[in-house]
Order: C-alpha cells, then structure tokens, then sequence
C-alpha cells in the first residue's frame, strides 16, 4: 500500500512519471548530456598569419580575398598589414570515438596579412608570438630568391616559437 502511494505522488495527473532529478527547474547546463549537445555549436579561435620574407606582390592578399569571399581581383595594392575574421562552418576536429562519427565545430580564424617588409620587422615578430597556424606564400616566377626568403622565413618562426619540428 504503501508503495502505490509512492507511486502516486510521483505520477502528475497525465500519468508521467517526471524526472525526480532533472526536471524543468533545472538549468540546462547542469543536465546531462549537456556539453556533448553544445560542444558542436562552440566556435574554435584560431589565429593565423600570411607572410613572406622580403617579397612583395607573391599573392598573400589575393589568396585570403579568394578564400574569404570567393572572388579575385586582379590589380595590384600594396598591403601594409590587414585583418580579417572569416568564420568556417563545421570543421572536422576528429572522430567521435563513442559515437563513432566524425565531429564538426565552426571555427573562427583570425586572419593577419602582412607586409612582407623587413621595415615592418617588430610588427611581424610579435605576430609570429601570437600565431597558431602560419601560411608561408612565395612566388614561382621569381627565380630562388622568393623560395629562400620562404626557408629563411621558416627559420625566423622556428627561431621565435622556439622548436625544431614545425607540423
């Protein structure tokens, strides 16, 4: 007897049964489940830097314009520095191993676009310090030199992360 009326008390007049745990008082943070529901929609910053070493005219603008907002302009402007903010919907991180699916999240990326000049040199330093992905752009057509400028310029943001091995 008096378990029916246990039973009873925690049925409402529907016949549900409510969670005795979780109900709707409880703030959607704090149920269960709830950061593998949102992980998804969070957005990754990432903070990437264009450069060049001495090169002027290699296609660093060009290349973010065409990445960012798919188009191309073919006349020439000297950059001295830019930023951008360009937000990538559901980049794949990794495979879920639970639920055996790959897992995608928006990513913002912090885009600097640089100079290219050594005038500009504590400027470049300090975005080496704080950039997390670097895109090294030299030409083709301009002999070696735009090719070693790209080595020496690998050099400058080993020397200034302080590692060997870049990935």
């Amino acid at each position: 007897e008096k378990e029916k009326e246990k039973e009873r008390k925690r049925t409402n007049k529907m016949g549900n049964k409510p969670s005795l745990r979780f109900g709707c008082g409880t703030p959607p943070n704090k149920r269960p489940g709830y950061r593998k529901r949102v992980q998804h929609l969070k957005s990754e910053r990432v903070k990437v830097g264009f450069f060049s070493q001495d090169s002027l005219a290699v296609g660093k603008s060009a290349i973010i314009q065409r990445y960012k907002d798919d188009t191309f302009r073919p006349d020439f402007e000297p950059t001295i520095e830019d930023t951008y903010i360009i937000t990538v919907k559901n980049v794949v991180y990794g495979v879920n191993e639970a639920a055996g699916a790959i897992a995608g999240r928006n990513c913002v990326l912090d885009v600097w676009d640089s100079a290219g000049c050594e005038e500009f040199g504590s400027f470049i330093e300090n975005y080496i310090r704080i950039c997390e992905v670097f895109v090294i752009v030299f030409s083709c057509d301009k002999n070696n030199e735009s090719l070693e400028g790209a080595k020496k310029f690998l050099e400058r943001i080993k020397r200034n992360k302080d590692i060997d091995k870049l990935d």
